[in-house]
């Protein structure tokens, strides 16, 4: 091992030599710049390299390498607040750090549902702020649904649902019944 590649990968080695049997993760971005684990890593000294150890924080070591924003509640009592990360040392228990959740990208006349179970319509999304975090509906098994009629426009019938009989039809949530009633 030469002095540079020491000097490059300093902590990942050090960390690497007191727990060999479980790897580091190597990211090459000539490759093709996914994680890979590794057991017995070269420690590249080109700057297209990253090493990271595989230790319980290894999911947010890899996020923040990849410019996924880190964020740290320092006393984890309240959810509401999370701090963004602009160097993570990971010196604290594991709770106290998340990936930063994406904000959904509501589309217009797509469903979503919220955790409480209540589904609207994209265009909706803004009257149910209250509720946080929906996210896109998709029908389940066993679940009541409207399906649209193959031959005729807005013709609409309630169906149990079942993956392998109306994957290729058009499913709405029961909910939609409501969005009828003015039509």
């Amino acid at each position: 091992m030469t002095k540079k590649q020491i000097e490059l990968h300093k902590e990942v080695i050090l960390w690497f030599v007191n727990n060999p049997d479980k790897g580091v993760w190597c990211r090459s971005d000539i490759l093709s710049n996914l994680w890979r684990l590794q057991y017995e890593p070269v420690f590249h000294t080109a700057s297209e390299y990253t090493y990271t150890q595989n230790d319980e924080y290894s999911e947010f070591r890899k996020a923040h390498v990849d410019g996924i924003t880190i964020q740290y509640n320092p006393k984890r009592q309240s959810h509401d607040r999370w701090d963004d990360l602009d160097n993570a040392d990971f010196c604290e228990d594991i709770t106290h750090y998340r990936i930063k959740p994406k904000k959904p990208k509501f589309i217009k006349d797509r469903w979503y549902e919220y955790k409480s179970g209540h589904k609207c319509l994209g265009k909706d999304v803004s009257k149910y702020s209250g509720n946080k975090e929906p996210k896109l509906w998709e029908p389940k098994d066993g679940e009541y649904v409207c399906i649209e009629d193959f031959c005729f426009a807005n013709i609409y019938a309630v169906f149990i649902y079942i993956c392998e009989t109306h994957n290729n039809r058009v499913v709405l949530p029961i909910e939609f019944i409501l969005t009828l009633k003015d039509k």
